[in-house]
């Protein structure tokens, strides 16, 4: 049996795949936070208004509020094999019968949905996809 962990503990990760979701341009996915978007004076909301002209304070335009805390903890590897008895084999006409499991990125524990906390050195996301689950089942027979 083996398992793996990863994990890290302080740091800034700069979110730029989420500039692109909260952005204007057509034929791109749209966050549905743009709902609650600030559109008249006395509104009260942590999205600000949505403008089509690029500026310093445009809605997508660099800031601190991109950027999120990079502590997380993620079980990368989990694997496992048991050899069946060689008492119960023989009844079978089976010499040895090993069945094994594997399984990579289990479960991550991290503050920001969407986002994968393992980034570049640079520490700024930019269309790179979540590490995906993946399981292997295997079975060795020996006649």
């Amino acid at each position: 049996m083996g398992v793996t962990f990863n994990y890290s503990i302080g740091g800034k990760i700069y979110n730029g795949d989420r500039i692109f979701i909260m952005g204007t341009s057509a034929g791109r996915a749209k966050s549905s936070e743009q709902l609650t978007r600030w559109q008249n004076p006395g509104d009260i909301t942590d999205y600000p208004r949505l403008q089509s002209a690029y500026s310093v304070s445009a809605w997508t335009g660099a800031s601190t509020r991109w950027l999120h805390n990079a502590s997380y903890m993620r079980l990368k590897n989990l694997s496992f094999s048991y050899s069946i008895p060689t008492e119960i084999l023989k009844k079978v006409k089976i010499s040895a019968l090993r069945v094994s499991f594997q399984a990579e990125n289990l479960f991550t524990v991290f503050g920001v949905q969407g986002l994968d906390p393992e980034q570049s050195i640079s520490g700024v996301s930019s269309y790179r996809y979540p590490n995906e689950k993946t399981f292997s089942f295997g079975v060795n027979v020996s006649f």
